[in-house]
C-alpha cells in the first residue's frame, strides 16, 4: 500500500511541475492592436476590419457593419471607416454612443469611403454605391475619350453626331446632321432639301422644297408654281406659270401648268380668255372653252360657268356660242313687230331686246329671223296661229275663192262667178239660163 501511494505522489508531481513549465510559455500581453490566436502563438495584429484597444490577451473586436480599416493592427474603432460605395456623415466614436452607419452612395456622387462622399464631375451620373470617379459616366449629350479620373472629364457632343452616354459618340446618317449636345439618334434630322423615309434621309422631289433641319416631309411649291429641282432647299426654286394658270402641287415642269376656269390653252400655256359667247368651269389644258348651247347668249369675256349664258326671249333662237341679245332671232312661225323691222332694219341692229310674237292665223313664217309673218294667198285659209309654212295654207273647195289674203277661215271661201253654193261649202254650176257675177 505505502508502495502504491509512493507512485501516485510521484505522478502528481511530475504532471504538475510539467505544467508549471508550459505556463511560463503563456503570452500576457499582446498590446493594443494585437493578439494571440491560442495565448501562446505569438502576437498577431487584428486583421483588416478588426481593431482592439485594450493590451490583454483578448480577441479583436469587428468593425461596425459596413466598415472596414485601412490597416492591420488597428488600436481604436474610430479607424473602422466606411467601406467604397458608402459614407457616413460623422466618424466612428471609440464607445459607438454616436450613432453614426454607413449609407449607400447616393446617386449623381461616387464615395471612397469614411465621411467622403464627392460629386461626380460636370455633365456626368452614377447609380447608388459608386466607388470612384471612374464610376461616373457622361450624361447623353455628352461623351469622354476614357474613363473619367480627373484629367479625362466629359465634353459636348459636337454637331453632326449623337452621344448615348458614356463613351459613346456616334456620326449621323448620311444627309443628316445634329445640334451639338444631341444625345439621341432621333436626334439627328435631315439636313434642308432632304426628307425622312424609311429610316434614311433622302431628297426632296422636283416640285418640292425644305429649307429647315428636320424629319418632316418637304413642302410643295404653291399653286401655280413649279420646281425641277431636286432636292430644293428653298421656295425660291419654285418658278410661276405663265399667266392665268395653275398646278395641282407638287408640280415638276412647266407643262404641269394648266389653264384655269374661264381660260383655255395647251399645257405649259399661253392660257387665253374664253371669249364671249362661252365658257369653261374646270381648270385644265384638255378641254376648250364650251360654247353657250343655242337658244342663248353671253357677253362675257372669260366666263367660269354655264349660268352666264341667257336664254333668249320666248320665241326666239340662237345658234350656239350667240354673244349677244341680238343675236337672238324670231323663230319661224314668230315676228318681231319693233320700230326697227317696221322700219325694214333687222332688229339685229337694235341694241334692244326683241318681242317675238306668233304669227296670226292667216299667215305663216317659214324661217327664224328678220321678216314678218306672210299672209295666205287669196284662195287659201289658215286656222292656225305660228304657222311656219305656206303648206299650213288650205287650198279653198273647188271653184271658191277668198276675197283677199290672210283669210284664216273656210267660210270665207266664195263660190266663183257663174257658181253657187255656200259660203265655204260646194259650188255648183249656174243652171242654163242663169248666171251669178263674181
Amino acid at each position: 500500500t505505502t508502495t502504491t501511494t509512493t507512485t501516485t505522489t510521484t505522478t502528481t508531481f511530475a504532471s504538475y511541475c510539467e505544467q508549471d513549465a508550459d505556463t511560463e510559455d503563456v503570452v500576457e500581453d499582446c498590446g493594443t492592436g494585437m493578439y494571440s490566436p491560442d495565448n501562446f502563438s505569438p502576437c498577431l495584429e487584428c486583421d483588416y476590419g478588426y481593431y482592439k484597444v485594450l493590451t490583454d490577451n483578448s480577441t479583436c473586436i469587428a468593425c461596425p457593419a459596413g466598415t472596414n480599416t485601412s490597416t492591420m493592427g488597428t488600436d481604436n474603432r474610430t479607424e473602422c471607416q466606411c467601406e467604397e460605395g458608402s459614407y457616413s456623415l460623422i466618424d466612428f466614436d471609440e464607445s459607438g454612443s454616436n450613432g453614426a452607419s454607413c449609407a449607400t452612395c447616393d446617386p449623381g456622387s461616387f464615395c471612397t469611403g469614411g465621411t467622403t462622399i464627392m460629386e461626380c464631375p460636370e455633365d456626368s451620373w452614377s447609380s447608388s454605391g459608386a466607388a470612384n470617379m471612374t464610376d461616373c459616366s457622361c450624361n447623353a449629350g455628352f461623351y469622354s475619350t476614357g474613363p473619367l479620373d480627373g484629367s479625362v472629364l466629359c465634353e459636348e457632343c459636337p454637331a453632326g453626331s449623337y452621344c448615348l452616354g458614356g463613351q459613346h459618340i456616334a456620326a449621323c446618317p448620311s444627309g443628316a446632321t445634329s445640334y451639338e449636345g444631341s444625345g439621341l439618334l432621333s436626334n439627328c434630322s435631315c439636313l434642308p432639301g432632304k426628307y425622312e423615309a424609311s429610316g434614311s434621309c433622302e431628297s426632296c422631289p422636283r416640285g418640292t422644297y425644305k429649307d429647315w433641319l428636320g424629319l418632316e416631309a418637304c413642302t410643295a411649291c404653291a399653286d401655280g408654281t413649279y420646281s425641277n429641282a431636286l432636292g430644293a432647299t428653298s421656295a425660291d426654286t419654285c418658278s410661276s406659270c405663265p399667266a392665268n394658270m395653275g398646278t395641282a402641287p407638287p408640280a415638276s415642269a412647266q407643262t404641269d401648268c394648266y389653264c384655269l376656269w374661264g381660260y383655255q390653252g395647251p399645257p405649259g400655256g399661253p392660257c387665253t380668255a374664253c371669249p364671249a359667247g362661252s365658257y369653261k368651269a374646270t381648270n385644265d389644258s384638255v378641254f376648250a372653252c364650251t360654247p353657250c348651247t343655242a337658244g342663248t347668249y353671253s357677253s362675257e369675256v372669260g366666263a367660269t360657268s354655264s349660268s352666264v349664258c341667257t336664254s333668249c326671249a320666248s320665241g326666239a333662237y340662237s345658234t350656239a356660242g350667240s354673244t349677244a341679245k341680238t343675236s337672238c332671232s324670231c323663230n319661224a312661225g314668230y315676228t318681231d313687230n319693233s320700230v326697227s323691222n317696221v322700219k325694214g332694219l333687222c332688229w339685229a341692229t337694235s341694241n334692244t331686246g326683241i318681242t317675238c310674237t306668233q304669227c296670226a292665223a292667216g299667215t305663216y313664217k317659214a324661217a327664224a329671223g328678220c321678216g314678218f309673218c306672210l299672209s295666205c294667198p287669196v284662195g287659201t285659209y289658215s286656222a292656225s296661229a305660228g304657222a311656219v309654212s305656206l303648206d299650213a295654207c288650205t287650198a279653198c273647195p273647188a271653184n271658191a275663192v277668198t276675197a283677199q289674203t290672210g283669210s284664216t277661215l273656210i267660210t270665207q271661201c266664195l263660190c266663183k262667178a257663174g257658181y253657187t253654193g255656200s259660203d265655204g261649202g260646194t259650188c255648183t254650176a249656174c243652171p242654163k239660163g242663169t248666171y251669178k257675177e263674181g
